[in-house]
């Protein structure tokens, strides 16, 4: 081996960054292993605190799986009638800017529907509050 390579090897060693030599791959260093059971277990537990969708009792609400609340009425409505407004939008964006050809350039409104981010509590503290 080479005088510098020998070097370049043994610091690459010593850092855990894998000089490659032929005789290992990254993935299979006890790091990159610990790394990956950890991102698994993260994943299982996830999955694990989820709301099982097929064992909620009040079957006429929605919810929110990975919260499992059952979503406020106002943006359950929201949700529910999200396609259809969405379709009558795009009719009346063609009749009215490509069939009579009136504000083809003026901005298109957007649709202000709730969704299941607007759940979602927000607080601020300040820094004389406690928590």
């Amino acid at each position: 081996m080479h005088e510098r390579s020998k070097y370049t090897a043994a610091t690459f060693s010593l850092l855990d960054m894998g000089f490659y030599t032929g005789d290992h791959h990254k993935d299979v260093r006890k790091s990159e292993v610990k790394r990956s059971q950890d991102k698994v277990s993260i994943t299982v537990d996830a999955f694990e605190n989820f709301l099982n969708p097929f064992s909620v009792k009040k079957k006429d609400k929605l919810y929110c799986v990975p919260s499992a609340a059952a979503v406020p009425p106002e943006i359950e409505k929201d949700l529910l009638e999200a396609e259809k407004k969405g379709k009558e939008a795009r009719k009346e964006f063609v009749h009215e800017r490509l069939k009579k050809g009136e504000k083809f350039f003026e901005p298109i409104r957007k649709q202000k529907l709730k969704t299941m981010a607007n759940m979602k509590k927000s607080v601020k503290l300040k820094t004389t509050q406690k928590s």
